[in-house]
């Protein structure tokens, strides 16, 4: 079984461009990557690396998708297309791992999701997660073990990015699916990505270093 750390260490190992995984792929602009574990599968979703990345994190419009859930729009498009293709290398007999930093996060979730209307176990650990969904995305992902990690000190020094979408609660109730865990690890000073800068995975991965969990 994987620990959280093993978990942050897959998201950078895929960021890395490590040579680790089975199966490393792109569909629709999602980067994916899996690990399989006599035990257990991970599936690893990596973060935004590029403008169309970004852009697709601002994409805030609720999408309503027929018995399922309400989920962000830009976050969505692509992982049906992931799940036709990863479903059938995955075991309903062992739990699925499902994780991922950012963009990565979100897509996790909305992944993880699916995998579960499949009847397959999920446990999901995610790092500076956007909102991905509504309210029915989060009662899908309830029953199951789940860690969101969220880099915070105070208002104004936290990770913004698992701020946005935007709660607009009547026309689009974006939520986070479950109660975040805290930590608070400061960057460098003057780090360049300014208001950003607690978003790094790498701060979340020191803090995981002597943080419980697993």
């Amino acid at each position: 079984m994987l620990s959280d750390l093993d978990c942050a260490n897959l998201c950078q190992s895929q960021y890395d461009g490590t040579d680790i995984f089975d199966v490393s792929d792109s569909i629709a602009g999602v980067d994916y990557a899996i690990k399989f574990y006599p035990d257990c599968a991970a599936v690893i979703f990596e973060g935004s690396h590029d403008l169309p990345d970004w852009i697709s994190n601002f994409d805030a419009v609720m999408l309503d998708v027929p018995d399922f859930a309400g989920v962000e729009r830009g976050f969505y498009q692509g992982i049906p297309d992931v799940a036709v293709k990863v479903l059938p290398m995955l075991s309903k007999s062992k739990p699925v791992y499902v994780t991922g930093h950012s963009r990565g996060a979100a897509h996790a979730h909305i992944f993880a999701a699916m995998l579960v209307k499949q009847g397959f176990k999920v446990i999901v650990t995610v790092f500076g997660s956007p909102r991905p969904g509504d309210a029915r995305l989060a009662a899908i992902l309830a029953p199951f073990p789940n860690r969101s990690y969220r880099n915070y000190q105070d208002f104004d020094h936290q990770d913004f990015v698992c701020d946005v979408p935007f709660d607009l609660t009547i026309v689009a109730p974006f939520v986070h699916p479950y109660k975040q865990k805290i930590i608070n690890m400061a960057p460098a000073p003057n780090d360049p990505w300014g208001l950003l800068a607690r978003h790094h995975l790498f701060l979340y991965t020191a803090a995981l270093q002597g943080y419980p969990h697993g």
